[in-house]
């Protein structure tokens, strides 16, 4: 192991955090001393901007593209091209290495800003035309040391309305769309205020118990996902 100013503990596995599924972008390094991150909002040009933030937080670290030990991404809901750009990118990172690659949810993201959530958690994103993308977690149990994807569940795509209608009475909004829906279902049940809604760090998380249980995706077949119609109905209330 090469040492470096971050003081890497060996135990921890060095993790890449990559973020493009919206706008609001972001780059994370954890496993070199304190975790770093970059947030920022990207004029639909990611593909510009990716690298030279990748090549910031590395070389901040005094960490080489080699030493990555997994790169997590973010994998969607979110922008086309925004997403194909960090997906690619991360793919082209761990290509020389044969490193893990392993994918997250948008929404998965975006939950884990608020978790554990004190009851059930809608995490919503921008779909543009089409409304809002949206997943549905059911509320955690006491001692519950689980993470969001293990409690979605389900995801959709309507206009705000028709979200509000279909969820539980008791359900908190969150995500980049969410401080919208303050008007619709109240100020109290909105736990996200203005983007960036979301952070590399919790990615690198995310991706991080992935890893330990050996969770790991094929770099051949790892694909957005985006959003699609729901099949959505009157929840019981």
């Amino acid at each position: 192991m090469r040492e470096s100013r971050g003081r890497r503990v060996p135990e921890v596995p060095l993790i890449l955090a990559i973020d493009t599924a919206t706008r609001w972008a972001g780059v994370g390094l954890t496993g070199a001393g304190e975790p770093i991150e970059l947030v920022w909002r990207s004029e639909q040009n990611h593909g510009a901007e990716l690298m030279d933030k990748i090549l910031t937080i590395l070389d901040d670290r005094d960490v080489a593209v080699a030493d990555i030990d997994c790169v997590a991404v973010a994998i969607g809901p979110g922008g086309f091209s925004a997403l194909r750009v960090g997906l690619a990118t991360a793919k082209g990172l761990v290509a020389p290495t044969g490193k893990p690659i392993i994918g997250i949810s948008t929404f998965d993201l975006e939950a884990m800003s608020h978790w554990p959530a004190p009851g059930p958690l809608v995490a919503v994103i921008d779909a543009g035309s089409s409304g809002l993308a949206w997943a549905r977690y059911a509320a955690v149990g006491t001692g519950d040391d689980r993470f969001p994807c293990h409690f979605r569940q389900e995801t959709g795509l309507c206009q705000p309305e028709e979200l509000v209608e279909s969820a539980p009475d008791s359900a908190l909004f969150c995500g980049e769309r969410a401080p919208e829906l303050g008007k619709l279902v109240g100020e109290a049940r909105i736990l996200s205020s203005e983007p960036p809604t979301r952070r590399p760090q919790n990615l690198a998380a995310l991706a991080g118990q992935r890893l330990a249980d050996g969770d790991i995706d094929d770099p051949m077949t790892l694909q957005p996902e985006y959003a699609r119609p729901p099949s959505i109905s009157k929840s019981n209330k």
